[in-house]
């Protein structure tokens, strides 16, 4: 009986991580952010908001204020996930599951957010090529090689932080979570042209 209703109530516990209420402006967020990197990848001299060694991008200089919009806007998502996974890891039915739980341990803290959200999606682009990738256009770069990129000291001494937050709103309005979740198109809430 007691396992049956720690269960049921680690099944409770999924309806709030659920409802858009509590996920939209999280998650709005979040695509915000994602857009804002995007802005940032066409930044001429990206170089001087990164750490580097020996070429591969350790560190993109992501300003405070972005992150902590993003908790702010997070936190109550976040403190529903940690409910859900703690009645989770209570019910003895539940770790019997066939299959786990999503993770969501990177909503549980400001800092934890933050580092996935930088090693997730700032840092996606920068990434190293999988020996297959390489493979693939090897052919193609043939007798190219990239330029060093790194910062000279003096612009390195003045390393700058970006906002992709900010980078996202600028980029156009900002999407809404709970449209994408009712089925309608993003395009149908953008006003203006594209050029």
């Amino acid at each position: 009986r007691v396992d049956r209703e720690q269960l049921s109530l680690a099944l409770e516990r999924f309806n709030p991580v659920l409802h858009p209420d509590v996920h939209g402006d999280c998650f709005s967020a979040i695509l915000t952010y994602t857009a804002g990197m995007g802005c940032f990848a066409c930044k001429p001299n990206w170089f001087a908001y990164v750490t580097q060694r020996s070429r591969q991008v350790l560190r993109v200089h992501i300003h405070p204020a972005s992150c902590m919009e993003l908790w702010l806007r997070c936190q109550v998502f976040g403190e529903s996930a940690k409910v859900l996974r703690q009645a989770l890891l209570d019910a003895e039915l539940a770790k019997q599951a066939k299959q786990p739980a999503e993770d969501l341990s990177m909503f549980e803290n400001q800092q934890a957010l933050c580092n996935w959200l930088h090693n997730q999606v700032a840092l996606h682009p920068f990434r190293q090529p999988s020996a297959a990738e390489s493979e693939a256009v090897r052919g193609v770069s043939q007798g190219q090689t990239p330029g060093n990129s790194r910062p000279s000291a003096a612009l390195a001494a003045a390393m700058r932080e970006t906002s992709q937050v900010t980078q996202g709103r600028a980029s156009g309005p900002e999407p809404s979570w709970r449209q994408l979740q009712d089925g309608k198109k993003v395009e149908d809430s953008m006003q203006g042209d594209v050029d």
